[in-house]
């Protein structure tokens, strides 16, 4: 019997705030090669292997055990070369595309989750300007708003942690879009409640600020929860529900073309080659 083994991908998508002179590919590969770390009460972790493959961007975060417990330490004296470790922990391979998708790992000792908080902290430190970098999980692209038109009426909405959209924004982003660049926010979470009276609920049209909001939160910038009745259902959607993933066959550590051939060949109709 022959045991084929694989590895869950998770895709997201980059957000990011620069103003810089670097190029996208040129900030990253930077930042990627840089030294320093971050540190939990028991582990630590430090960008490896930052490279180019065909106009895709590649690298690792290892995570590694440390000796005892400590508090987390002052990040300028700490330096990877002059920590004693335990033990390789694990590893978190990921590529990123010009469009700014992202493709991680998902492991029981490394996941998504905790790659993400991970990444951005890592980014954080290394990156040699000022940048602003978000990370959010890309979602399955059925008809949201077919299921929402089928409603008889629209309940409530909720959407977290919206944010503008980076690098391609849809039409239906604008309403909202409009509304951060007004108030001058860059995270926005709010609830919307239908009037017990109103017959229809929540409005549906496109020009809203909820439909918008449910749009971008679709998109990936941000989670949306909505809730509506259809023949007196309760249909309940999470936005977050729709994370685009699969498994792919493991390939050696060493191996990068192979690791990015198989997330094209799986995700390909989820990622724009082009920026």
């Amino acid at each position: 019997m022959i045991c084929i083994r694989s590895e869950v991908i998770k895709l997201g998508r980059i957000i990011i705030g620069y103003q810089g002179s670097l190029d996208f590919s040129e900030l990253f590969l930077k930042t990627f090669s840089g030294n320093r770390t971050y540190t939990s009460r028991s582990y630590l972790y430090h960008f490896a292997n930052g490279e180019l493959v065909d106009e895709i961007i590649y690298g690792e975060i290892y995570k590694a055990k440390l000796r005892g417990l400590h508090n987390e330490l002052i990040p300028d004296k700490l330096q990877y070369k002059s920590i004693q470790l335990n033990e390789l922990y694990e590893y978190n391979r990921f590529c990123i595309f010009p469009d700014h998708t992202i493709a991680m790992c998902e492991k029981s000792k490394f996941t998504s989750d905790d790659f993400s908080k991970v990444f951005r902290k890592l980014f954080t430190r290394n990156c040699p300007d000022f940048a602003q970098i978000g990370l959010n999980y890309r979602r399955n692209d059925y008809d949201i708003f077919e299921i929402i038109n089928g409603f008889d009426k629209m309940i409530s909405v909720e959407v977290k942690h919206l944010k503008k959209s980076n690098p391609s924004p849809k039409p239906t982003f604008e309403k909202i879009e409009n509304f951060l660049k007004k108030e001058q926010t860059d995270d926005f979470s709010a609830e919307f409640l239908s009037n017990s009276n109103s017959t229809d609920g929540l409005s549906r049209d496109m020009e809203s600020h909820i439909m918008s909001a449910i749009s971008l939160s679709d998109g990936g910038y941000g989670e949306s929860k909505i809730v509506g009745l259809k023949e007196d259902a309760r249909i309940v959607i999470n936005t977050s529900d729709k994370i685009i993933q699969d498994t792919i066959e493991k390939t050696k550590h060493e191996n990068s073309e192979g690791f990015i051939s198989d997330i094209v060949r799986k995700f390909g109709k989820y990622i724009n080659r082009s920026s």
